[in-house]
């Protein structure tokens, strides 16, 4: 077994902590891991590891301090275990056919339809969960750090968002004779992209990155006059599977 102060590893499992976004301090990244997984492995808050079943999961430091709380609550987990993952909205297209006159052919109609997931699943036996509590309370107060930190990014990045629906939502008053009406709008916490700025970073149309997303069922939210958001996340997915570079936010 590895232990020091942001990191605790075993034979098969471990887990870590980032002060920052794509912090260099991690530990060395697993030969097994994919891409995405590289990206997980130094992404700013907790990040698990389990090469049983090849899984990385990221978990922002806010949702790694309510699991410890409801952990030290509930102590179900000392008999059952624990499973961890990272909170994910998974969207997806349905088609619905419409109906045609007699003698013409339907036309299918696309339905967006979601639901909360729990993604990058790793089952923790009750010995594992004792030693991921016990890691999580030596590291409370540096998870209580990475927590605001992460609060004031979300504030901004929402910032940014709305931003983009005032201007959007005024250009629309301008031309139209009434006002629009106007819908809160709340996402995830998290980085992301428009697909503008997707296909312009990877110098190709639009269209061409929509039919990626449909293509390779990639995750994204649907916005009023914004269009779809991509999280920084599924986005690097999106380029390693097109041999494209990744992205690299930054702090």
């Amino acid at each position: 077994m590895t232990q020091a102060d942001d990191q605790i590893a075993f034979e098969d499992w471990g887990a870590h902590i980032n002060p920052s976004e794509y912090s260099q301090s991690f530990p060395s990244i697993p030969d097994w891991a994919n891409p995405a997984q590289v990206q997980d492995w130094k992404m700013r808050g907790l990040i698990i590891w389990d090469s049983n079943i090849k899984t990385v999961t990221h978990l922002f430091a806010v949702y790694a301090i309510k699991i410890m709380m409801k952990m030290k609550a509930e102590g179900n987990w000392k008999t059952e275990g624990i499973i961890i993952g990272t909170p994910a909205y998974e969207f997806s297209i349905q088609l619905k056919r419409k109906k045609r006159k007699k003698n013409e052919e339907e036309e299918p109609e696309e339905k967006p339809n979601g639901k909360w997931i729990l993604a990058n699943q790793i089952p923790l036996s009750p010995l594992h969960a004792d030693e991921f509590l016990n890691f999580l309370a030596r590291n409370e107060d540096n998870l209580q750090r990475i927590a605001l930190t992460e609060e004031e990014d979300r504030r901004r990045r929402l910032s940014q968002v709305y931003e983009i629906l005032f201007r959007d939502g005024m250009n629309e008053i301008v031309e139209s004779p009434t006002p629009p009406k106007v819908s809160p709008v709340s996402i995830p916490e998290g980085d992301y992209l428009t697909v503008a700025q997707i296909a312009a970073y990877c110098k190709v149309t639009v269209k061409k990155v929509n039919n990626w997303i449909d293509k390779e069922h990639i995750t994204f939210l649907e916005l009023p006059q914004t269009g779809r958001l991509i999280r920084i996340e599924n986005v690097n997915i999106l380029l390693a599977q097109k041999g494209i570079p990744l992205f690299n936010v930054g702090k």
